[in-house]
């Protein structure tokens, strides 16, 4: 603690030792000589004015500019930095010593012994001065120029360039991103320079300094650099100017002036800015104007946050671009050159890697906090990487809660990019397939409704990731698979650690630790329908400090055919950047503080348009003319940091800061102006008038009437979600018969939702969508807020073998909605409080038995009519768990009694636009069950293993009462009906077999019928989702040491099942799918 205060006060004091250091542009005697210079140059422009001497110094600093708003955000900046240096930045940076010290011994180890120059001394310390200047000036132009001309550089570069008024102090005016570029160039500069001159001419290598700095760049700091950012103007004349930049020619580089544009970007020397044609020649005194356009703009040029987070959001956002090849190939260029750029320096680079063929550089230091191995390894569990709900692997044995956890392991043996997939291992978990690809995954638990996954908590490392969880929870957004290391399901009464929704369960997904080396990684695959993927992070860690860099690329031409020709793929991208650094390990106080940014996108030429039954049958995998222009265009941000303070074994508290920002555009047929629904057409498209809409539809007539023309609607949505969440564990001190953890948490959590849904006509002439003459027309306008407390306190006690763990989670929630095409507004608020109990018995070293009670809620979202009631149940589960060596199985019975059921009518499910977004009680349910997880290991012949899983959901479902609801999965509910899209059976079973190199997996899934709608009895046809069987196989085989590759075969029976009738129409599942792959693991 003493430790990380000391470094926290050094760097709030550290602006202020730079006034007195001579390497500063800001060291104080040079300040003074600069503003003498000013005042000398402001005194002779204004020696006929009458000003006295005070009011003349004035005008060297006046406080109309070092007062300024933008001359305040300069100081605040410098200090920020400051600590983020220290703090962040620091750790990460190799030493220039070290990089000199490489370079002279890699020079040596190639060309031996330099022979002597004949150089005197004099001679060799001018060389070396002059040398190191130039390659100083040259590097900060090339630099400075690639800030300007890439563009995600320039995005930070405008921080620089937002300055309204001129400083000394607007040098530090920089991003902390560019500032950390600029330090290790001059590292990477000074570095090899002075290894160059060591081998060169040994100990003669020195350079002429004063005050310890290079001579010559102390003397143009002094005599002009202090004044490029300044009010005053200085030139040298025409003639000077092509050699040396002057303060003006520095002021021009800051000018919005078009002819200023891009010119002056070297520091001392202008030969650089001749040579590449950037140079720009005072002819006197120019007006300028300062700052950057409001085209130009990326953050608020007064605010430090926004200069601190924006520019990165911008930057990430420029790495791709809109247009749809040329932006794609041009972001897998730049995302491949990264990461083989990163994957050579991780394993080549002295820095990060020890050269195993030479013996190491040993430089010898006193430090009293250096650590031996064994206490690293006693405490390394403290230097968190992966967020866990459930807990240590040793303990979910004890969990008192149904629970399953799909370790990364089973993760690789399918290699699916599909989120249902995935969940095909985790009992109790419901999903309503729409895609193929589960883009838009559907998930429920329980009788929690799959809709979106909206009544279920999805997390990410144990931080909500929906785009707005409170005010609109359809889950648009689920990391990409190829990057999460483990999957956990949590459902019973330690789920109301998690909220808003405590229905169903939890989804966690645990993404890939830091390594603790150096670590490589390439996953790259090809199969059918043009389907290819790319997976590669690097890594690594050092005694401190930790990175890791990862990306994942995934795209497909998809397998559906369009009338009249289309494409019916997507293509999706994520790259994560993490960084991490902590304390002394083995000290009684532990810190560690953790960054994280990332970005994503999302391009799917995905519609809501289904098919008809026959249609169906006889062609599962066509989609009609009428859903040509589908298109689903999405980016999202997130940032995160984290601080974790551990004492020993006793004492944990987390605090994470997060913000998710992501945008949706989803353009897609929504109905025709006039006539019949589009569901309706596709229920009965032989009869009556439905039989020419269907025709339209599917292109084979033309649109004849106004009535004819198709609605297409955008429905571009903004989001927000952020927050600030806090938890704590306490192990008080026990003993072998009695054991206490106590967890306890609040979160502080916004979030809100913007919608514009516009629709625009266009007419079906030959088989294709043409645009009509009608004006865009905007049917949707609105925005939803949410705000809520949320504190969770949470007990397990173990008295021998007996574990009890009460809990309870209050939620404080507020939401506000604004209709704007209505001219509306509505507030609401509620707080709930939310009970739970969980038992665990040990009864022998192999069976324990767990039975809980929790509540079970779900709250309204903004914007709902008065008479809307939360999501309400008691849930309640028992059973038992066996574990062994080689077998873990779990039989738990559920009973979930919903005093109120609800259901929100989206898009997704088949409602109108009067209906979007309403939420309607369904009333009491009972929803029960029997979920069942069985995993057997044996071992085979020779060094063989065998691995064999079984998972078993059984699901039974009544209402209790007669109701008619306006949400259309519900319709006209009778008492007794069961409820839609919860199969009474499911199952998997799943078999593998390594013999080292060789692995087969075989994998066999079922799904009973399910309902669209609310019923009881048979299921008529047209409201039959039938029973399918998909079985998949895998296999892979080791190449060599860290080389394997792999194969997968999905659906093998090439069955034609269907997955869904919603949103409007039957959609298929994936057909037979090849896909080959080969990865490479680096890890040293």
């Amino acid at each position: 603690m003493v430790e990380l205060l000391n470094q926290i006060t050094e760097a709030i004091i550290g602006p202020i030792g730079m006034l007195v250091d001579p390497a500063q542009r800001i060291f104080l005697p040079g300040l003074v000589l600069s503003f003498g210079i000013a005042f000398l140059v402001l005194w002779r422009r204004r020696k006929h004015s009458r000003d006295g001497i005070a009011s003349r110094l004035m005008g060297v600093i006046p406080a109309s500019i070092y007062g300024h708003r933008s001359a305040r955000l300069d100081y605040k900046l410098l200090f920020a930095k400051s600590l983020i240096r220290t703090l962040l930045i620091a750790p990460w940076l190799f030493s220039t010593y070290g990089l000199a010290v490489w370079t002279y011994t890699a020079l040596h180890g190639h060309f031996g012994v330099a022979s002597s120059t004949g150089l005197s001394t004099v001679q060799i310390v001018s060389l070396y001065t002059v040398c190191l200047f130039v390659a100083w000036d040259l590097s900060r132009y090339i630099l400075h120029r690639l800030m300007h001309r890439i563009p995600c550089l320039w995005e930070l570069h405008k921080v620089h360039h937002s300055a309204e008024v001129l400083t000394p102090f607007t040098l530090y005016r920089n991003h902390p991103i560019e500032s950390l570029l600029y330090s290790l160039r001059g590292i990477l500069v000074t570095g090899l320079m002075t290894g160059l001159f060591f081998y060169l001419f040994g100990d003669k290598a020195l350079q002429m300094e004063f005050l310890g700095v290079n001579a010559l760049g102390f003397v143009f700091s002094t005599i002009g650099s202090n004044l490029r950012h300044s009010h005053v103007w200085i030139s040298y004349g025409p003639f000077l100017e092509k050699h040396i930049i002057s303060p003006a020619q520095h002021q021009i580089h800051h000018s919005q002036n078009a002819e200023h544009f891009d010119r002056n970007f070297g520091t001392w020397l202008a030969l650089w800015d001749r040579i590449g044609g950037s140079l720009y020649v005072t002819k006197g005194e120019e007006a300028l104007e300062l700052g950057l356009s409001s085209s130009e703009q990326n953050h608020d040029p007064h605010r430090l946050g926004s200069t601190l987070y924006q520019p990165m959001v911008a930057a990430l956002r420029s790495l791709v671009s809109r247009k749809p090849m040329g932006g794609l190939l041009r972001s897998r260029a730049l995302v491949g050159i990264l990461f083989f750029g990163l994957v050579f320096v991780g394993t080549t680079n002295p820095v990060f890697a020890q050269q195993k063929d030479s013996a190491p550089i040993v430089i010898e230091i006193d430090d009293e906090d250096d650590e031996s191995p064994k206490k690293i390894e006693k405490k390394g569990a403290l230097v968190i990487d992966t967020v866990s709900i459930i807990g240590e692997r040793e303990k979910v044995s004890r969990v008192a809660g149904s629970n399953t956890t799909i370790q990364k392991e089973a993760l690789e043996r399918f290699q699916h990019d599909d989120i249902h997939r995935v969940l095909e291992q985790a009992p109790g978990v419901y999903v309503r397939g729409e895609d193929g690809y589960g883009l838009r995954p559907n998930i429920g638990m329980r009788g929690a409704s799959s809709d979106r996954s909206a009544k279920i908590n999805l997390m990410e490392d144990g931080i909500l990731i929906g785009p707005a969880p409170y005010s609109a929870p359809a889950a648009y957004y689920f990391p990409m698979m190829a990057r999460i290391a483990g999957v956990e399901v949590f459902k019973g009464p330690s789920s109301i650690k998690y909220g808003p929704n405590t229905i169903g369960g939890a989804l966690n997904f645990q993404t890939r630790p830091i390594p603790r080396h150096t670590t490589t990684y390439i996953d790259l695959a090809y199969g059918q329908h043009n389907v290819g993927r790319l997976h590669s992070y690097v890594g690594t860690s050092g005694n401190r400090w930790g990175f890791l860099l990862e990306g994942a690329h995934l795209q497909t031409d998809g397998f559906k055919t369009i009338d009249g020709g289309g494409d019916s793929g997507f293509m999706r991208d994520e790259i994560v950047a993490r960084g991490r650094y902590h304390t002394n390990p083995a000290a009684a106080w532990f810190h560690q503080l953790d960054l994280r940014a990332g970005y994503s996108r999302e391009r799917s030429n995905e519609t809501y348009l289904g098919l008809t039954d026959d249609d169906f049958e006889s062609t599962p995998y066509r989609r009609y003319a009428a859903s040509q222009l589908g298109l689903m265009e999405w980016p999202r941000t997130e940032v995160r940091l984290g601080y974790t303070l551990s004492h020993e074994e006793s004492l944990e508290f987390n605090l994470v800061g997060y913000r998710h920002d992501f945008t949706r555009n989803w353009r897609k047929l929504r109905s025709f102006r006039g006539g019949p629904a589009v569901k309706d057409i596709l229920a009965n498209p032989g009869t009556g008038q439905s039989a020419v809409y269907y025709a339209i539809l599917t292109g084979q007539e033309d649109s004849s009437s106004s009535d004819q023309t198709l609605l297409i609607g955008s429905n571009d949505r903004t989001y927000v979600s952020q927050g600030v969440a806090f938890t704590g564990q306490w192990r008080p001190e026990g003993s072998r018969f009695f054991q206490q953890e106590i967890s306890f948490g609040a979160r502080l959590h916004t979030d809100h939702i913007e919608r514009n849904h516009t629709d625009e006509g266009y007419s079906m002439i030959a088989g294709g969508l043409v645009r009509d003459e009608t004006e865009q027309s905007t049917v949707t306008r609105n925005k939803g807020v949410a705000q809520s407390l949320a504190l969770h306190l949470y007990d397990e006690i173990r008295v021998g073998e007996l574990s009890f763990s009460p809990g309870f989670r209050a939620e404080f929630i507020r939401t506000n909605f604004e209709d704007f095409l209505a001219d509306t507004k509505q507030s609401n608020s509620d707080t709930v409080l939310i009970p739970g109990v969980g038992i665990h018995y040990q009864a022998s070293s192999w069976l324990g038995l767990l039975a809980g009670v929790h509540k079970g809620f779900s709250p309204v979202a903004p914007g709902q009519p008065d008479e809307v009631k939360p999501e309400q149940s008691i849930n309640y589960e028992g059973g038992f768990r066996i574990t062994s060596n080689q077998t873990r199985a779990e039989v738990v019975g559920f009973f979930n009694d919903y005093s109120n059921l609800t259901g929100e009518c989206t898009f997704s499910s088949g409602c109108s636009d009067d209906l979007l977004n309403r939420q309607f009680n369904a009333g009491d349910v009972h929803v029960y069950g029997l979920e069942t997880s069985l995993t057997q290991n044996f071992k085979g012949p020779g060094a063989s293993r065998i691995w064999t899983s079984l998972f078993y959901t059984l699901t039974l479902s009544d209402f209790q009462s007669a109701f008619t609801s306006g949400n259309p999965l519900f319709g006209d509910v009778e008492k007794g009906d069961k409820l839609p899209y919860v199969p009474v059976h499911q199952g998997t079973v799943i078999a593998g077999l390594n013999w080292n190199p060789f692995e087969f997996n075989a994998s066999m899934t079922y799904t009973g019928d399910m309902r669209d709608v609310a019923g009881q009895g048979s299921i008529e046809s047209h409201e039959l989702i039938a029973q399918h069987l998909v079985v998949d196989l895998s296999s892979s085989f080791q190449l060599s040491d860290g080389f394997r590759i792999y194969a997968t075969a999905q659906n093998v029976l090439n069955s034609s099942y269907m997955v869904s009738r919603r949103p409007y129409g039957a959609r298929p599942g994936k057909p037979f799918e090849i896909l080959v792959g080969l990865k490479y693991d680096g890890s040293n």
